[in-house]
């Protein structure tokens, strides 16, 4: 074995010895080529034996975190969202090349984590959040969310370094193993950790993307004042929205109270639920998970909106009204703000001829759709008149969204 210079020997060296055979006067002599990388972020995933390097941390703009199987899906698919353009927080990932131990936080992680939170400092962060990326989450088979432990809103290195060492006790949890068994998986799944900058958030929630109909693209939206845990352990939904669009048609956001669409909160106080709906779009364009919806994690800081997550889900519950035809629809969005109170049957018949002149039928000729001209356009419901969803979407879907 050929004498290894002290400079070689340092655990921060990653080094590989080439033996060359030569013949020089008539005896075999071996050379050794060292090939040295200081910097294991460019060093193939097979020179790193487990035995001596049962950690890795991998930042957000290393291309192996796009690999599901190495960091898992959570990781993977926030990588792969930041590297298409995405604003997705900087983060870090450790990686456990062999399983990972709770006893191995002190004497891993902890030597590395001044400079994981440098970076993440460096990249605007002034908070952290620690999450889970098992290598059983967030597939379309199942997700597992809230199994593991998670936190947000840390500062210093010790909390951090404490939710590293629960986030890795988590999935030994009766929970867990009751969880997976009832998947028909008995061994536990290896668990790596993501560390992430904390975005403190004004309104956050979640958004699932779907299309109920071949013309028809939504997004539902559920949403909290602060952070997501209320939303996500199903505790709290301060609003529900609803944003459509398709073909040749702007998006249309509005509330929901109940089933019932109800105009949509609005103003510098709320986040811009079209941007959602838009981030929302490219996220799952960007991911191509062929599952019914995505389901996405957002965040709005009062200046810009962030995904925290993103995983492959079911198609959530949604209105009657939105899933069947349109022209079966009613709405009574463009009257419920002009009649506050419910119209008597007089009274909506000395009303109707002129509003259905002035307000829909007049202007639907002018942008040249006489056919939709000669529908029924209102009628009353419960004493609350309505209009044609398909006749309101074509008045409507003309006008800025800001409108």
């Amino acid at each position: 074995m050929p004498c290894v210079p002290d400079f070689l020997q340092r655990d921060n060296i990653r080094r590989r010895l080439i033996p060359v055979r030569s013949r020089r006067k008539g005896r075999n002599s071996f050379w050794f080529i060292f090939e040295i990388e200081t910097n294991a972020k460019h060093f193939p995933e097979k020179e790193l034996a487990p035995e001596h390097m049962p950690l890795l941390t991998l930042r957000w703009d290393d291309p192996r975190a796009q690999n599901p199987e190495l960091v898992g899906p959570k990781a993977a698919n926030l990588a792969r969202l930041l590297a298409a353009g995405l604003p997705v927080p900087a983060f870090f990932v450790l990686v456990w090349t062999d399983g990972g131990d709770v006893d191995w936080v002190k004497s891993e992680v902890q030597p590395r984590l001044p400079r994981i939170l440098r970076d993440l400092r460096g990249a605007g962060a002034q908070a952290f959040a620690v999450r889970s990326s098992s290598l059983v989450e967030d597939r379309a088979a199942g997700t597992l969310a809230g199994q593991f432990y998670s936190a947000t809103g840390l500062v210093s290195e010790d909390s951090v370094l404490e939710a590293v060492r629960r986030c890795l006790a988590s999935s030994q949890t009766e929970q867990v193993r009751a969880t997976l068994r009832a998947k028909g998986q008995r061994d536990l799944p290896r668990v790596n950790v993501l560390l992430q900058q904390n975005v403190q958030a004004k309104w956050a929630g979640v958004a699932f993307e779907t299309s109920p109909r071949v013309d028809l693209h939504t997004t539902l939206i559920e949403a909290e004042e602060g952070s997501t845990d209320a939303v996500t352990g199903g505790r709290s939904v301060s609003e529900r929205v609803l944003v459509s669009s398709g073909p040749h048609r702007l998006p249309v956001a509005v509330g929901l109270l109940g089933d019932q669409p109800v105009p949509a909160p609005e103003g510098e106080d709320f986040p811009d639920w079209l941007a959602i709906h838009a981030l929302a779009d490219r996220a799952a364009r960007t991911l191509g998970f062929s599952a019914e919806a995505v389901d996405l994690e957002w965040a709005w800081d009062g200046r810009q909106l962030w995904l925290l997550q993103a995983r492959p889900g079911q198609r959530p519950p949604l209105p009657g009204w939105l899933t069947e035809a349109p022209e079966r629809v009613w709405t009574s969005y463009f009257f419920a703000e002009r009649f506050t109170r419910p119209v008597s049957p007089l009274g909506w018949d000395m009303l109707r001829s002129p509003v259905e002149i002035r307000a829909f039928r007049e202007p639907l000729v002018y942008l040249g759709h006489p056919k939709l001209a000669k529908l029924q356009l209102t009628r009353l419901v419960h004493g609350r008149p309505h209009t044609r969803w398909s006749v309101f979407r074509k008045l409507h879907e003309l006008l800025s969204p800001e409108f």
